[in-house]
């Protein structure tokens, strides 16, 4: 009975149980230690680098539409800055202000008139001479006459380097992208995003969140898909509708009890811990036909059981050596295996023994 006892209870606790059955985290996918990822968060915030949080993607017919559109939104982006929205925004016209600004900027450049007039101003009660500064005025009159900046112009550079990633083709379209640094009201970013024509919020921490819960959904549907085949397969080589079950039950068991105590260990499920519970999965299976075949003879079952534990035990013993790794996918494997194992065994060697088995041994014994 504690094959079934064991498991139920472990539902029971999973499903209503104050502890987190399941780690929907996309940090749980990384090799890199938790400390190791807080110090980089911490070293992006330190030097400005964008943490890969939130974005905001901006989207137009062609490469200057956006550019042109991502410098309408600088009025409100900075008012966000002011008001503790954000902390900081990147976007490619601050790499490439559009063709249409840069103009408006030359056009500005060439009216040395109001230069000298605001120079003249400047440099009134100072030393300088009212010549002084005539070649600066005439190289900024040349500047001002030359043409627009493109792409071209900055490829291979520092900041073709920053702009590429932020302004690119796509699906006959041109998007560009904002990154936002230190996002404190997340309400108020998809209020400002929902204001704005072509323009799109992207948390990307949320996007990949539900990405890892899709991934698990997909995984636990494969393991059921596996169950229901080797059911079959099982029936239709016992040819028996009810036999499989006693090479079953206990490996479902071993599943649940796993999960239930690497979820209370402090170990809530990933896909690493699902992905090892398929290949508890198999080791189950092969150790609950292995006790349903043995024979009712005493000598045949103290031969193959003690044989069967030396299997389990070294399995987990290799696997038990990953669960000290420092990189946690091999430590989710390595514990997942190892403790599925054990229970494995444990369960198979009971539910093999109980009831009919015990008592036949014993009778044979009297």
């Amino acid at each position: 009975m504690l094959v079934l006892i064991l498991p139920a209870s472990g539902l029971v606790l999973l499903a209503f149980g104050d502890i987190q059955a399941l780690n929907l985290n996309v940090d749980s996918l990384s090799p890199i230690k938790e400390s190791r990822r807080a110090e980089d968060r911490m070293l992006r915030h330190d030097i400005g680098v964008w943490s890969g949080g939130s974005m905001v993607l901006v989207a137009g017919s062609d490469k200057q539409a956006v550019l042109e559109r991502s410098e309408s939104l600088n009025r409100d982006l900075t008012r966000m800055v002011a008001e503790g929205v954000i902390e900081a925004y990147d976007m490619p016209s601050h790499f490439l202000p559009s063709r249409l600004r840069q103009q408006h900027n030359l056009a500005a450049l060439q009216n040395t008139d109001q230069i000298r007039r605001n120079l003249i101003t400047a440099m009134a009660d100072t030393p300088f001479s009212p010549d002084v500064f005539d070649l600066f005025l005439s190289q900024i009159r040349e500047h001002g006459a030359r043409e627009p900046i493109t792409e071209k112009d900055i490829e291979n550079t520092v900041i073709g380097d920053r702009l590429g990633p932020l302004l690119f083709d796509f699906q006959g379209q041109a998007v560009g992208i904002i990154l936002l640094h230190g996002v404190d009201d997340v309400q108020a970013v998809a209020e400002f995003s929902n204001r704005n024509e072509d323009t799109y919020y992207m948390n990307i921490k949320n996007a990949s969140t539900d990405l890892v819960t899709r991934s698990l959904i997909h995984v636990s549907w494969t393991m059921l898909g596996c169950f229901l085949v080797i059911y079959l397969v099982l029936s239709v080589g016992l040819r028996s509708l009810v036999q499989p079950l006693r090479v079953v039950i206990p490996t479902v068991g071993t599943c649940v009890v796993t999960a239930c105590i690497l979820a209370c260990a402090g170990y809530p499920l990933s896909i690493f811990h699902l992905i090892a519970l398929l290949l508890v999965i198999g080791l189950g299976l092969d150790y609950a036909l292995f006790f349903y075949r043995i024979s009712v003879n005493r000598e045949e079952w103290d031969s193959t059981f003690k044989s069967l534990w030396v299997c389990g035990t070294t399995t987990s013993l290799v696997f038990g050596i990953l669960a000290f790794s420092s990189t946690p996918p091999l430590k989710a494997i390595g514990m997942t295996v190892a403790i599925g194992t054990l229970v494995n065994m444990v369960f198979g060697a009971i539910w093999a023994a109980y009831p009919t088995r015990l008592k036949h041994f014993q009778n044979e014994g009297g």
